[in-house]
């Protein structure tokens, strides 16, 4: 049997996420968005156009996902565990923000790496705290790198990203 393999996309809001997810969607991978529940729930208490690229939206929702998941963490693993059962070989995870769902997403059975997407400049408000996971996950692959237990991981610039210039040999030896 195949060793699957995981691929975790992590970044800032608006950094070439998508992006770069549909590139690696094209080297066979299942996409899981891992903020998907928020955008549905929210969009069911609060119908309408929801425009992704304005900052108001944004906050809300991540005022949204954080009251969810204050009253309960593992909310959000609900949709990723339903995906995991689909049995998938190649899986990519894109734009994962809270720690906890990263470590639970881990897989002992898998092979697991990380490509961070860095930008300039915070967020503010709610979304600036919602982001603050992403530093958060970042140091936990580096501490898993100094105890011994190192997972695969690249950064790339969301200008290389967004532009295209990524270096396309590097990540397709990567994933």
């Amino acid at each position: 049997m195949k060793t699957p393999m995981q691929l975790f996309i992590i970044g800032y809001t608006k950094t070439g996420k998508s992006t770069l997810a549909r590139m690696c969607a094209k080297a066979g991978y299942s996409v899981y968005e891992a903020g998907a529940w928020a955008r549905r729930e929210y969009a069911s208490l609060h119908p309408g156009d929801h425009d992704d690229m304005c900052p108001a939206y944004k906050n809300a929702l991540a005022a949204h996902a954080m009251k969810v998941l204050s009253r309960d963490p593992m909310h959000s693993m609900v949709e990723y565990g339903k995906f995991m059962m689909e049995g998938h070989d190649k899986r990519l995870i894109v734009g994962v923000r809270n720690p906890g769902d990263f470590i639970h997403m881990l897989s002992r059975d898998a092979v697991n790496r990380v490509i961070f997407i860095t930008r300039d400049g915070p967020h503010g408000g709610n979304l600036g705290l919602m982001e603050q996971g992403v530093d958060i996950i970042h140091s936990i692959v580096m501490w898993m790198q100094k105890i011994g237990q190192p997972l695969p991981s690249m950064t790339l610039a969301d200008a290389d990203v967004l532009s295209g210039n990524i270096p396309h040999k590097l990540l397709r030896d990567f994933i």
